[in-house]
């Protein structure tokens, strides 16, 4: 069971494409408890019911839950991008040492080559 109101906001913009405001025209319902089926009915058909014209309907989900309760999930949601990053930055380093050895050892072995093919032709 969820508690939800609906309001009544104007649709209007501002002075360009990139601006938009919306104003507070009324108060439709006050809270009332619904199921999680009618939430998510209302949440699925909120736009398709009719509203006056130049208004809309919007629905709000009363939250019980603390600010700090967001807050630490918000930064605990940091923490794992930032250690991803960094975990990803650990591959890419070690990746680019695994590289640079590779091209080492390859070069080391065509100068070994090389040499051994020098020392035959001057050898004899």
């Amino acid at each position: 069971m969820q508690e939800v109101r609906m309001l009544l906001f104007t649709n209007s913009s501002g002075d360009s494409w990139r601006y938009y405001e919306s104003e507070l025209a009324g108060i439709v319902t006050e809270w009332e408890e619904i199921t999680d089926e009618e939430l998510e009915w209302l949440t699925k058909y909120i736009r398709e019911l009719e509203a006056p014209y130049g208004l809309h309907y919007v629905l709000v989900v009363r939250d019980y839950t603390s600010a700090k309760y967001h807050i630490d999930s918000i930064r605990h949601l940091i923490d794992e991008e930032k250690t991803r990053i960094e975990a990803e930055e650990i591959k890419r380093k070690e990746r680019a040492i695994r590289t640079a050895e590779t091209k080492r050892k390859n070069k080391e072995e065509k100068e070994r080559k090389m040499l051994e093919q020098l020392k035959a032709k001057y050898a004899s």
